[in-house]
């Protein structure tokens, strides 16, 4: 079972237009208690080693404890749904350190706070 915050590697292919493409990291972004349900979706957001300064981008510094190769953007507007065979398997678990700042960001990006209605 996937947990939120988990660092996972995801198939992303097919995908279409500017959409994230091939085999890569993602971070499980959806709450635990919908990932211990039998729902057969998962949020995730994919992560890149692409540096580009994007607003709704989170820099991640690769740790043993995330389990990531190198340091890496994570594409919160690249967020997606995906069927959980998508997921190969898991790298590691992000640090907390990184959780206000993507949380402050995917509530910018979805503006769940309707400031810009």
């Amino acid at each position: 079972m996937v947990k939120k915050y988990d660092i996972v590697v995801v198939n992303f292919d097919p995908a279409r237009g500017a959409e994230k493409r091939g085999v890569r990291p993602a971070l499980i972004l959806q709450n635990n208690k919908v990932n211990q349900s039998k729902i057969e979706t998962v949020i995730v957001v994919p992560l890149t080693n692409t540096p580009k300064d994007v607003p709704s981008a989170v820099w991640i510094i690769a740790s043993k404890e995330n389990g990531l190769k190198s340091d890496s953007r994570l594409e919160i507007s690249q967020l997606r749904m995906i069927d959980r065979r998508r997921i190969s398997k898991t790298l590691g678990t992000l640090e907390p350190k990184y959780y206000k700042d993507i949380s402050e960001k995917v509530t910018n990006f979805l503006d769940l706070n309707d400031e810009y209605l």
